[in-house]
């Protein structure tokens, strides 16, 4: 994952923004989701593709859809 940003966060911004938006979501729920900003939405990401885990997602995501393109296959043939 690259950003393409004139400032690229620093570390401990990307943990703070990713502890902000945690606070978010674990206090309001549902309505925390939607006042995640844009912010946090970008250090989660790049938290996930920091430690190494992006790769796994990214691999998941498309076997997922893979299977759900076989299934929807199945079901309209």
């Amino acid at each position: 994952m690259t950003r393409k940003h004139a400032n690229p966060m620093t570390e401990t911004e990307i943990l703070a923004h990713c502890g902000r938006a945690i606070v978010k979501i674990d206090t309001r729920g549902p309505r925390g989701v939607e006042m995640v900003t844009h912010d946090e939405i970008t250090a989660m990401a790049l938290l996930i593709d920091l430690t190494g885990a992006g790769h796994l997602c990214r691999h998941t995501a498309e076997a997922v859809d893979r299977l759900n393109t076989t299934e929807q296959k199945e079901i309209t043939s």
